[in-house]
């Protein structure tokens, strides 16, 4: 699972969440759950250094995109080391991707 935005500190982008390991039991997860470490996913490293979920955080101005892409893969869930950044994550996912969906959300701040 990984929520992007990439209008954030261009031209790089901001990586909000870069999560995996996600058991194929997990099928949701409770508000509030993702922004602290659990045991339903590895956390990865985002733009911040964060192994969890960090909301929107736009300064006032134009509208950002936020893009949630659900990668599945025929990975075991530990077989990846947590700390991954984004990129490292789509590298190590070259090969074992076998599905993807995703949702934009926007955000803006007057």
């Amino acid at each position: 699972m990984l929520m992007f935005d990439p209008e954030g500190r261009p031209p790089a982008g901001v990586a909000h969440w870069v999560a995996y390991g996600i058991p194929v039991t997990v099928t949701s997860f409770a508000e509030g759950e993702v922004s602290k470490q659990t045991d339903k996913f590895v956390g990865g490293k985002s733009t911040i250094n964060l192994p969890h979920y960090f909301g929107p955080c736009t300064p006032p101005g134009p509208l950002h995109h936020y893009t949630f892409t659900l990668i599945a893969t025929d990975l075991e869930p530990t077989a990846l080391a947590p700390g991954l950044t984004r990129d490292e994550l789509i590298k190590a996912l070259d090969g074992h991707a076998k599905g993807a969906t995703g949702l934009i959300g926007t955000f803006s701040k007057p």
